[in-house]
């Protein structure tokens, strides 16, 4: 039996990706796994406080995910600093 590789990966649902960074808007997002497996949520972060609340919320499940969340924290923190310093006079 031969199978058609093409037509088995249109029947599969696509891979869930539980963290993205969207570097044009600065945007960190997390697939809310307090949803899953019945909804498939995404929550978008802009800002290192909202990113430490997802974690304490448990949006985010499992050290590594929470460690990459926690360092693209950082990585908000550092944008926020940045920005900040950037707009003043």
């Amino acid at each position: 039996m031969r199978i058609n590789i093409e037509e088995l990966k249109s029947k599969i649902k696509p891979r869930l990706r539980p963290i993205t960074w969207r570097d044009y808007d600065n945007t960190l997002v997390l697939l809310d796994q307090r949803k899953l497996p019945f909804e498939e949520v995404y929550v978008e972060l802009r800002d290192p406080a909202s990113t430490a609340d997802a974690i304490r919320q448990m949006v985010v499940r499992g050290a590594p995910a929470i460690g990459i969340t926690a360092a693209y924290g950082m990585v908000l923190a550092v944008a926020t600093a940045m920005n900040q310093h950037l707009m003043k006079p």
